[in-house]
């Protein structure tokens, strides 16, 4: 039938019914017989009553053949199926802010743990570098004895008063007929709570004869 122009042929497998050829092959478009008896058909060259023209397709809309109940099958009938299902997001979108609620709040607690964290950093960081608390240490110079003209020795202890092990650095200044001689550092390591350790540094610096210098503890460092 390649050469039988497009348009409603009667259905080879249903005898007294219509089907659509597109020109090339059969569609899924079926029109019922009618139940009175049909008209003469028409001549040829000219599409059946309420068929549309050949060439054409089907248009939605278009009124069934005369006789022809309207129905599923026919051009102009949207195809409804029953029982389909129907799309449902509700579940998805609950879903959804659930998440979006748990991400918020372990955000929400990610955030406090580093505002905590970084805080006891920096207290830390405070507790471990820079100028001690005399409250954190006791020191005290045991001996101060001069070398002639070129360096003063200088011995003294120091105790850790802290809960626990720290590290310090002592700085010492020398002094003679009040005048700076030199400053000298010494770093006695770890010690542990309560724990007393000698120290002892030498101060480079000319000290008059006959003249008894004077050494001082001039500052206390927190170190690692």
């Amino acid at each position: 039938m390649s050469d039988v122009p497009a348009g409603w042929q009667p259905d080879p497998e249903n005898p007294g019914g219509l089907r659509y050829w597109d020109g090339s092959q059969w569609t899924e478009h079926r029109q019922a017989a009618p139940a009175p008896a049909p008209p003469p058909p028409p001549a040829p060259g000219y599409p059946p009553p309420g068929a549309a023209p050949y060439g054409a397709p089907p248009a939605y809309g278009a009124p069934p053949p005369y006789g022809a109940a309207p129905g599923y099958g026919q051009p102009g009938t949207p195809f409804v199926p029953t029982g389909a299902p129907v799309s449902n997001n509700s579940g998805c979108l609950k879903w959804g802010l659930i998440a979006l609620g748990v991400v918020i709040v372990f955000t929400i607690i990610g955030a406090g743990c580093l505002v905590f964290v970084g805080k006891n950093a920096v207290d830390s960081l405070a507790k471990t570098f820079g100028e001690a608390k005399t409250s954190d240490y006791s020191a005290a110079i045991t001996s101060c004895t001069s070398n002639g003209s070129s360096s003063v020795s200088v011995n003294g202890t120091i105790k850790n008063k802290r809960s626990r092990r720290q590290a310090y650095r002592i700085e010492v200044r020398v002094t003679a007929d009040n005048a700076v001689v030199g400053v000298g550092t010494a770093y006695p390591g770890q010690l542990a709570s309560e724990e007393t350790q000698p120290f002892s540094t030498s101060v480079f610096g000319t000290v008059p004869e006959g003249v008894t210098p004077v050494c001082q503890i001039s500052e206390v460092d927190y170190t690692i």
